[in-house]
């Protein structure tokens, strides 16, 4: 079995990744939940214009009109701030996203150089084995020059 010196720091780079992959996870998720989040608004001005709509072809009280209105304002402001929520949520996900790529780097750099390790290991373990059969075949040789 070949060791590889740095076994321990890929291991870490690897559960980096994952964790790496978990809070890119959880970023998108909170992002859906922005956006689905600005969807409810919007449906919901989206009622209230269409309720607007009809109140007014019939009879229609001013408290009404106000009251709808102070409303329309509330889901204007919701929706900006919603709208803020989710732009963050996006950047996260990008900065996420750019961590992940990093630590991905990082983790197949090593076990790129672990690859080359263990290559080498086998390379010189070769070596080693072919040395030896030259030795032993050489051995034979010479008991055999010298039984003649």
């Amino acid at each position: 079995m070949i060791k590889f010196k740095l076994q321990p720091i890929l291991s870490l780079k690897q559960n980096i990744e994952k964790v790496k992959q978990r809070d890119l996870a959880d970023a998108f998720y909170y992002e859906e939940q922005c956006k689905a989040k600005r969807n409810y608004i919007i449906s919901q001005q989206e009622i209230l214009s269409n309720l607007m709509t009809e109140k007014i072809s019939g009879k229609i009280q001013p408290s009404q009109i106000k009251h709808y209105n102070d409303y329309n304002k509330i889901l204007e402001a919701q929706l900006e701030e919603t709208e803020r929520e989710v732009r963050k949520a996006h950047e996260q996900v990008l900065e996420k996203q750019q961590s992940l790529i990093e630590a991905m780097k990082e983790r197949k750099i090593l076990e790129s150089l672990k690859e080359t390790h263990i290559q080498e290991q086998l390379t010189l373990e070769k070596q080693a084995e072919q040395a030896l059969l030259d030795e032993v075949v050489s051995f034979k040789y010479s008991r055999q020059g010298e039984d003649e």
